[in-house]
């Protein structure tokens, strides 16, 4: 992951990551919390990821034992989740995930990802979130205010792609570079 679980990035605007081929996953939960400002994840060609969020115990090695925990992306307007081979879910332990400001969810070159979270808790979202997933860009879905149920629908459909996107530099961002090295 990009952080130990004891960096904060409350003043982070966009976080991209492009082309890290070992990077197993993108930050701690206790990481995502730190996320306040955050408005838009791009993560594009990490073909080795599993998951975006892994809890706190996983990167640890210990076993998950964690209560009912909440992670808010309160901010979070744009995800773009692209060419990642191995994504499984977006995070697949027991978080309650609230995404109050999401617009735009873009799924493409995620062959087996099948549902958004995993856990048993709630999943929160705006009651209309644009959602692209398919060959091309250009295929919109509604999110009926239920991420989990729209990504398992359009999985049932094996609907596929490879696209890549150019993004520039902003101010406040984080960008992870295919010359990242993973230990």
């Amino acid at each position: 992951s990009i952080a130990s679980s004891s960096i904060s990035f409350r003043n982070l605007k966009e976080l991209q990551a492009v082309g890290c081929k070992g990077l197993k996953h993108l930050v701690t939960s206790t990481t995502a919390k730190s996320l306040e400002g955050l408005i838009s994840m791009k993560i594009f060609g990490c073909r080795a990821m599993t998951e975006v969020v892994v809890s706190d115990q996983e990167e640890d090695g210990a076993p998950n034992l964690e209560l009912k925990q909440e992670v808010v992306f309160s901010k979070l307007k744009r995800l773009d989740l692209c060419d990642l081979d191995s994504l499984t879910s977006f995070c697949p332990a027991n978080y309650a995930f609230k995404f109050p400001s999401l617009q735009d969810l873009s799924v493409i070159g995620c062959p087996k990802l099948k549902i958004f979270t995993t856990g048993t808790e709630e999943l929160r979202t705006p009651p209309r979130v644009n959602v692209w997933y398919g060959e091309r860009d250009d295929q919109l879905r509604w999110a009926s205010n239920d991420l989990n149920t729209t990504i398992q629908q359009l999985h049932l459909e094996k609907v596929q792609i490879t696209v890549t996107k150019p993004y520039s530099i902003i101010k406040n961002s984080l960008i992870i570079s295919y010359e990242c090295l993973v230990k």
